[in-house]
């Protein structure tokens, strides 16, 4: 690799590190734009949710969604105070 090839390297490395880094922040803004719609936790957790069910055949998400019900029940889990 030649010098010439690593500084184009690192200046592109750089540069998408830089749009990662206004992509974070967008993605910031906007959650807090929505703040007093949804809760931008309970936004991510119920997105994470989504992702994992997305990756599952339509058999599991039934077990989970069953599983996550009795366990709900069981572990006594009530809503949590505020």
């Amino acid at each position: 690799m030649t010098s010439d090839s690593l500084k184009q390297l690192l200046e592109r490395y750089k540069q998408i590190e830089s749009e990662m880094c206004l992509l974070k922040e967008d993605r910031a803004n906007l959650l807090q734009e929505f703040k007093d719609k949804i809760s931008p936790k309970a936004f991510r957790k119920a997105l994470a949710v989504a992702r994992m069910k997305a990756r599952m055949k339509k058999s599991e998400v039934d077990e989970f969604e069953t599983a996550l019900d009795i366990l709900v029940d069981e572990m006594g889990i009530e809503d949590a105070e505020e």
